[in-house]
């Protein structure tokens, strides 16, 4: 890790974009001091958190139907939660296989 944080992409697919997931935006823009939505729901990341880190500060403002996943790509290391269980399923078995 350098001393400016990580690389991390978070993506978020929320049920709905509601006043609820405003929160989840705000919190991930505050996750770094730097911070992008490169496309919807999509975020570059400049954080000294880790993945988990991040996962567990974005849980309480998630509902059970948003899915969320996050990439320290300077690691490659991966947070998911609320992934169908297939899906879950083949990460666990396939990444950094």
């Amino acid at each position: 890790m350098t001393t400016n944080g990580k690389n991390v992409l978070i993506l978020c697919v929320p049920q709905e974009r509601d006043r609820r997931f405003k929160n989840v935006v705000r919190t991930i823009r505050g996750l770094g001091p730097s911070c992008v939505e490169v496309a919807p729901n999509f975020w570059y990341v400049k954080t000294r958190l880790t993945g988990l880190e991040i996962s567990n500060k974005l849980a309480p403002a998630l509902k059970k139907t948003d899915r969320l996943f996050v990439v320290d790509a300077d690691n490659c290391k991966v947070e998911w939660q609320n992934l169908d269980p297939a899906s879950s399923d083949f990460l666990r078995h396939e990444w950094l296989k």
